[in-house]
């Protein structure tokens, strides 16, 4: 079984030593405290004090069901942690702390990802099952995906999961299988990002037993036109732009 381990140089000293030893990765995950959003492989843990949440990369869509957490290859991660760098830099996301990969089998690898806890962080999913979303969350939202696009990264799974809300701020989060492109990003990809976004809404809205026709298109949008002013969506209509998506959210993996 091979096991490759990197810590990112904002690591505390103490970390990569303490977690060098993938054994010792393992056994705080299984007895970390699981945490409810994403696909439920991710635990909160604390060390030397402070907090961390540690995950165990999962699949989605179809793929899931066949290989819900191996991989075959490890390029989109290393490209993730580069794309992550580059969003801190830009103050779009938080930091990755540590990345371990173990080959379990002749060509496959489980994958863990350990990250700050950052205290009163609430997921866009999570806002929505608790029912706490108000428009002005989805004005941040918006704001913090257009600031994304003006630095020309493209998100490779931007759904509500992967956006956060503390106070005033919102961050993205997850760039597996996320480009960047020449800045700022072209429209095109710009509105597939964005509608992606808005296909996770109607599904989680679904999966929380809430109307799927409350206007959240029309707040994320708002929020996205103050950062970036792109043509389509002034002629996005909240009544039909909902119905739109209504149609194709299962047609879509997200």
């Amino acid at each position: 079984m091979r096991r490759s381990v990197f810590f990112d140089s904002s690591a505390p000293p103490k970390l990569p030593e303490r977690l060098s030893r993938p054994e010792e990765m393992l056994r705080l995950y299984e007895e970390g405290r699981p945490l409810g959003s994403g696909r439920g492989t991710a635990r909160l843990i604390e060390l030397d004090g402070k907090k961390y949440i540690l995950k165990k990369e999962a699949r989605g869509g179809l793929t899931a069901r066949f290989l819900p957490d191996s991989f075959f290859s490890l390029e989109r991660f290393d490209g993730e942690w580069l794309i992550q760098e580059f969003a801190c830099s830009r103050g779009l996301s938080f930091p990755l702390v540590g990345r371990w990969f173990i080959k379990r089998h002749l060509v496959l690898f489980d994958i863990y990802t350990l990250a700050p806890f950052v205290e009163g962080c609430l997921s866009l999913t999570e806002l929505i099952r608790s029912e706490k979303l108000t428009g002005n969350e989805l004005r941040m939202a918006g704001r913090a995906v257009a600031a994304m696009h003006k630095n020309g990264i493209f998100h490779g799974d931007l759904n509500c999961g992967n956006i956060l809300i503390r106070g005033g701020e919102a961050k993205v989060i997850d760039f597996k299988g996320s480009y960047i492109f020449s800045a700022p990003l072209p429209e095109s990809l710009s509105k597939k990002n964005i509608l992606r976004l808005l296909r996770s809404c109607v599904k989680e809205y679904a999966r929380a037993g809430r109307p799927a026709d409350l206007p959240f298109a029309g707040p994320i949008l708002e929020g996205y036109s103050e950062e970036r002013s792109e043509s389509w969506v002034a002629g996005f209509s909240n009544r039909a732009g909902v119905s739109f998506l209504r149609r194709t959210a299962y047609r879509f993996k997200f």
